[in-house]
């Protein structure tokens, strides 16, 4: 059978394979602990890995069992009835693919002499030895990733190796990650968390970039709100709206 990205025909049973689908991510205390470390190191880097979650092995049997999906658009089966496909890797939209991703790698990392940073289960650390003669800690947020070593020459043999096992592109030193931009200040010592670009694409987002009137409170004063004004049926997209800025504004302050 073929393996189309047709994951939107897919459903989950609520509750029961929540921990097939937990994806651990890096902490902000962890980020930020790695940018320090960051400026007293000799260079950084970053990989990224093409079509990330194609390239991460299925979960087996018995944890998520078999998916099936019916034959998207443009597929030669498409609108036929009593066909459906076999999803053979994960695919963008499946709820277990960022899992299975972080398994993956981690399977790799270990394979290569990496351990886990104590209990940051998507934070890896390979002590120096004869085969990398620096130490190298890697992170990774889904298919971000963000790598630390002393030596730019133990970083550039790290980076081919890793590229050998996934195919991806060498980003080179690391300037924005997880939406906000890096500064380096490696005389001083020092490192920068910069949300100027992720602000301004927050506020374009939402409408709010070329005429903002701030206002002390955004209902006229005085208005008295009473249950006969909520509408029989909620908008769908009014809620998606409302859950997108309030995410996006929690992520926003997270990260300052």
């Amino acid at each position: 059978m073929s393996c189309f990205d047709g994951a939107s025909h897919l459903s989950q049973v609520p509750w029961r394979e929540v921990e097939g689908h937990y994806e651990p991510s890096v902490t902000l205390a962890q980020l930020h602990n790695e940018l320090s470390s960051r400026a007293s190191t000799t260079t950084e880097g970053s990989v990224d890995f093409t079509q990330a979650f194609i390239q991460a092995d299925r979960p087996p049997e018995g944890v998520n069992g078999r998916f099936f999906i019916s034959p998207p658009p443009g597929s030669p089966h498409a609108n036929t009835s009593g066909i459906v496909y076999e999803v053979l890797r994960p695919l963008y939209g499946v709820p277990f693919s960022p899992r299975a991703l972080h398994k993956t790698l981690d399977c790799y990392f270990k394979n290569e002499g990496f351990t886990n940073a104590g209990f940051e289960e998507s934070v890896w650390r390979r002590p120096a030895d004869a085969k990398y003669a620096a130490d190298i800690v890697i992170s990774c947020h889904v298919d971000d990733s963000l790598i630390a070593c002393s030596s730019l020459l133990v970083m550039r043999k790290f980076k081919s190796a890793l590229l050998q096992r996934f195919t991806g592109t060498d980003e080179g030193p690391v300037t924005q990650y997880l939406g906000c931009q890096l500064i380096s200040d490696r005389p001083n010592r020092t490192s920068q968390l910069v949300q100027t670009a992720y602000t301004e694409c927050l506020l374009r987002t939402f409408d709010m970039w070329d005429e903002v009137h701030t206002v002390a409170t955004p209902m006229i004063p005085g208005t008295r709100l009473v249950k006969a004004d909520c509408p029989d049926t909620p908008s769908p997209i009014l809620q998606r709206r409302y859950r997108s800025i309030g995410g996006s504004i929690g992520y926003w302050v997270q990260m300052t």
